[in-house]
């Protein structure tokens, strides 16, 4: 049979030395991080004057340019079927004695490999907007973003962020600080492909699950610490100060009004200062004398040169309030860092309706909110009696909005209560409280709050005269407490006010090809490149296999033995698959449990194993937990908690974490009555989950909580190491056969067929796994086939 051998579509020259066998393996084609090279072929031909043509007289020490200066292409042909074409690698020119070149041709899936070694950050990905409030909360519901700002739990002790001075948490409002984000796996892994110039081919890939995959974002960082050494302060106050607000509900944060002010939200950073009274401020510090009070009295900060800052405000106050829902409380609710800069928050409510049960002879104040002065009540209620029956009762009628009752007349538990409005069941808002409780009176809160970016210099400083509190009615009163503070953060990463771009937050240490071993690993994919189509196709183990059926029973060549053996003869004994370990919230959980999150084990029915372990770990993705979100207005939300109290580094000021594998769901509903915080402010929110036993889902390999774990894509591959059979054999292959195992065609009579075989009689489905040293000029090649189990 004729071998034909073109460079950059020349004719070359070959001779008996240039041996040209060709090894297919399935496992070099579809696993591209376990073969980065893909598959080669080194071949030597001689320095004929034609080859030395082609080869730009490499040979010669002094010939220029050099061979490698360019890019060349080779294809091995027999009788016009391609069996092999890549780029050249020239690996050595011989001269003296017999003259040579030895080169490597590159397998198809290299083409693509080249670019996938490079950064996932430098993928050209579309993407450049202002983080802002409008940013975060559009990202929720965009189509097509390749990035969303999604709620997370940061990994913190709860007195850093919970700790109050009332019998209630302080309330607390999200920044954007609390969203992170979140990078969508498909659109990334399409572009890997698309700057490779191929295409995907993918059922998986469209399918809901991977449409749904998310990675969590990096920041690109920079080195702040001189900065914090050479300017950082901690401002606050010497003692508390209070102010009642005017027609307008607001109270200023200036010494420069004649409006109600509780004068500058901090006084000083100095550990030495004082007030007229003897008063030393809060925990406070001042690296490099930045923190000032001007000739007006205005306090600023004057940087020691120009520097990029944003400032963290943390409130601390007590507001008056009234009762305007069961939900909610009208007070200081807003806060103006500066200008249009406007945080809006829920004071919700904490106290408990009692409605559902109330006992004999307590009192209660029933609240029907927004009533008017001439609206008649009546509320009842079904007393459950000793001997096991109910009656009605009626426990109050009044005017207005709320009254005070008694429930003497009740000897058991009352349940079931009503309220009926001037004749007719009223279905609006009401509550029934505990006596003692008032419609209006005091609430703590404790915010913190990270204003924009900002360019401040000596000559022209930061000044805070611009907070201002609103929200309040007239006549309520707000008292500044004295561990309000305010604290420069000198932007490690971009922030709110900073232009993001997909580079921006896709700065973790990893290559496109990390991304791609890190899915292929929790999917157990397979990737097959079609050269000439430029495309890769991208499937899971069991769909890879489309049951197109290629029947090879003639080709066998009996005159060489037969290998039957069993495929889990050198198996692991134990196979496992996991994530890389977790943080914070994931070791505790590890630790406390005796588990490992997110690990499946299993072990290899064989008795013919080694004894040894196989532990298959996600190159790229941690577990993650989720847990209540601690939000007043939605408790009952859940957000995944990332980083590691215990590892903060440079104060906490860093936002990243390692990356982390989630499922993104869109807005969910929350619990009739309850409310998202900033900047949605709606009846849902955006839900993100490593695990999700209430929508039935986890990415976890293991099972939990009766939903099926990612080990289901690999259960076929225990089965194979248990139960089946590889079997060697010689075939007789033609061109016709080898060519699309080495570039798949329409037809799949390639590496994702099973073939049928019948050997002593008995036909069976097997599954192609190595053509060893293809050679036309031998009658027949030696092929490796692994038994199906199932179809």
């Amino acid at each position: 049979m004729a071998i034909r051998l073109y460079i950059d579509n020349r004719p070359a020259d070959i001779d008996s030395r240039t041996h040209i066998a060709i090894t297919l393996s399935i496992g070099a084609l579809t696993r591209p991080e376990e073969s980065a090279t893909g598959y080669t072929k080194s071949i030597s031909i001689p320095a004929t004057p034609t080859n030395r043509a082609l080869m730009g007289d490499s040979e010669q020490l002094h010939s220029l340019p050099l061979f490698g200066s360019q890019h060349h292409r080779a294809r091995i042909e027999e009788e016009g079927f391609v069996l092999m074409e890549g780029p050249i690698r020239l690996l050595e020119s011989t001269m003296g004695g017999e003259e040579r070149y030895r080169f490597n041709i590159l397998g198809a899936a290299c083409d693509w490999l080249k670019s996938a070694r490079e950064s996932l950050a430098s993928l050209a990905i579309d993407y450049e907007k202002d983080l802002n409030p409008i940013t975060i909360a559009q990202s929720w519901t965009e189509e097509n973003t390749p990035i969303r700002y999604l709620p997370v739990r940061r990994d913190l002790y709860s007195s850093e962020a919970e700790q109050g001075i009332g019998i209630f948490p302080p309330a607390r409002v999200l920044t954007a600080d609390d969203y992170h984000p979140f990078l969508h796996i498909a659109t990334m892994v399409e572009k890997i492909f698309e700057e490779a110039g191929y295409s995907v081919e993918s059922r998986f890939m469209s399918g809901e699950l991977f449409r749904t995959l998310y990675m969590s974002g990096y920041f690109s960082e920079r080195d702040v610490a001189m900065l914090v050494e050479a300017m950082g302060f901690r401002a606050s106050r010497f003692k508390a100060a209070t102010a009642t607000a005017g027609s307008g509900g607001q109270i200023f944060c200036t010494p420069l009004t004649n409006g109600p002010t509780v004068g500058n939200l901090v006084d000083t950073a100095s550990l030495y200062a004082t007030d007229e009274e003897g008063n030393r401020a809060f925990d406070v510090y001042d690296n490099g004398g930045c923190f000032v009070t001007d000739e007006s009295g205005r306090v600023c900060f004057k940087p020691l040169e120009e520097v990029s800052v944003s400032f963290k405000y943390n409130f601390h106050y007590l507001t008056d309030y009234r009762m305007i829902s069961s939900q909610e409380l009208a007070g200081f609710n807003t806060i103006r860092l500066d200008g249009d800069d406007v945080r809006r928050f829920t004071i919700i409510n904490p106290y408990p309706d009692k409605k559902e049960e109330i006992n004999s002879g307590m009192e209660y104040r029933v609240v029907a909110f927004g009533a008017s002065d001439s609206a008649y009540h009546i509320l009842y209620g079904w007393e459950e009696l000793e001997d096991g029956t109910v009656r009605s009762v009626r426990l109050a009628d009044f005017y207005g909005s709320e009254a005070i009752f008694i429930s003497n007349d009740t000897v058991g538990k009352v349940r079931n209560l009503s309220l009926m409005r001037d004749g007719a069941l009223y279905e609006g808002d009401w509550a029934v409280y505990n006596g003692h409780i008032s419609t209006t009176g005091q609430r703590e809160v404790k915010i913190t709050l990270t204003g924009r970016r900002v360019t401040a210099t000596s000559g022209n400083p930061a000044y805070f005269d611009m907070v201002c509190f609103e929200g309040g009615e007239e006549g309520m009163s707000l008292t500044i407490l004295p561990d309000t503070s305010i604290t420069p953060i000198f932007n490690p990463h971009p922030g709110e006010g900073s232009v993001i771009t997909f580079a921006d937050v896709a700065r973790h240490n990893c290559s496109r090809l990390d991304l791609l071993a890190a899915i292929r690993q929790m999917f157990n994919l397979r990737f097959y490149t079609d050269a000439i189509a430029r495309k890769v196709m991208i499937e899971p183990l069991d769909e890879f296999y489309n049951r197109h059926v290629v029947d090879w029973s003639d080709k066998v060549d009996f005159s060489y033995p037969i290998v039957v053996e069993e495929v889990g003869k050198s198996a692991p004994r134990e196979v496992v698959w996991r994530y890389r370990e977790g943080d914070g919230a994931v070791a505790r959980y590890d630790s406390a449990h005796g588990v490992v999150l997110g690990c499946w084990e299993a072990t290899v029915a064989s008795a013919v194993t080694s004894t040894t372990r196989s532990v298959s770990v996600n190159p790229l993705f941690t577990p993650t937990l989720s847990q209540p979100s601690s939000l007043q207005g939605s408790p009952s939300a859940t957000l995944i908690t990332v980083g590691d109290r215990q590892r903060l580094v440079r104060g906490g000021d860093s936002l990243n974490f390692p990356a982390k594998v989630v499922r993104y769901s869109g807005l969910v509903p929350l619990p009739e009555g309850k409310r998202w915080d900033w900047p949605g402010y709606g009846d849902s929110y955006p839900y993100l989950a490593f695990h999700s036993p209430e929508q039935g889902w986890t990415l976890g390999f293991e099972n939990r909580d009766g939903v099926v774990g990612l080990h289901s894509y690999w259960d076929s591959t225990v089965d194979t190491l248990s139960h089946a059979r590889r079997v060697t054999l010689y075939l007789h292959l033609t061109p016709t056969d080898v060519e699309p195992l080495a570039m798949p065609d329409r037809l799949a009579n390639d590496f994702r067929a099973l073939y049928r075989l019948t050997i002593d009689g008995e036909p069976a489905l097997y599954r192609l796994e190595e053509v060893c040293d293809y050679n036309p000029e031998q009658a027949s090649v030696k092929c490796k086939f692994v038994q199906v189990l199932k179809v």
